[in-house]
């Protein structure tokens, strides 16, 4: 039998490593706790892509601060580990000060981190990558697996955000409808010319061309919310 998993409280801020409380978990409830854990990084990402006043060093700070405290570590602590008092390690928690490189590099190395955990991720870099699927995981309930030919296949979670759900089923659409035509394609001039709409096409998708879509898949899961509800009523009602 699996051992169980344990999770340790990350302390507040004005909390010392003693006021840590340990419990024991189930195997399988690592993903609902580990989402638990990351509700507030997840709404200060969000809130970074929803305005242009969170900037990098705000991101950059959000993920020191994620860290730091599933580390268990106080911003004292963190700021007794790099050269810092508690305030100035609170401003660059809070995005008010941009950390140049090299400090970055220390609060990675005082966290126990690669430095690029704490960069906005460069996807062209396999671990940049990677990084950049851990925070999809906690945004869009990203999953990886693997199949038995070996290749890997990553699914989001369907109604975690009915705007992704929307722009998934556009892009689907489209790659389907140029993937058709480039298979009927006469000349290789032509072929490239479809991959080049295609590309085009990519980069021109907008909130806009999706809205309604959008709202259509809101509304289908809203339904199914309102079908399971329904149906746990009923069975109280039989009770």
């Amino acid at each position: 039998m699996d051992e169980p998993i344990k999770v340790i409280k990350a302390p507040d801020d004005e909390q010392t490593p003693e006021g840590t409380v340990e419990k024991t978990m189930e195997p399988d409830t690592l993903r609902i706790i580990s989402q638990s854990c990351s509700i507030e990084y997840i709404k200060r990402l969000r809130e970074s892509a929803d305005t242009d006043l969170f900037s990098t060093a705000y991101r950059v700070g959000s993920r020191i601060r994620f860290i730091r405290k599933a580390k268990g570590l106080s911003q004292a602590e963190l700021g007794e580990k790099v050269g810092l008092t508690a305030d100035r390690v609170q401003k660059y928690e809070n995005g008010i000060r941009k950390p140049k490189p090299e400090l970055i590099q220390e609060f990675a190395t005082a966290l126990g981190v690669n430095r690029k955990a704490l960069e906005d991720p460069v996807v062209s870099d396999p671990i940049g990558a990677l990084f950049a699927l851990f925070e999809m995981e906690m945004l869009y309930n990203l999953k990886v697996e693997r199949l038995p030919d070996n290749n890997a296949v990553l699914t989001f979670g369907h109604g975690v955000s009915p705007e992704l759900d929307a722009f998934l089923a556009e892009w689907e659409k489209a790659y389907k409808h140029f993937n058709e035509k480039i298979n009927l394609a006469s000349s290789e001039r032509e072929a490239r010319d479809i991959a080049n709409s295609y590309t085009k096409w990519k980069y021109s998708i907008s909130r806009e061309s999706v809205g309604e879509m959008s709202k259509q898949s809101h509304r289908e899961l809203l339904k199914k919310q309102i079908e399971l509800l329904n149906q746990e009523l009923e069975i109280l009602g039989e009770e």
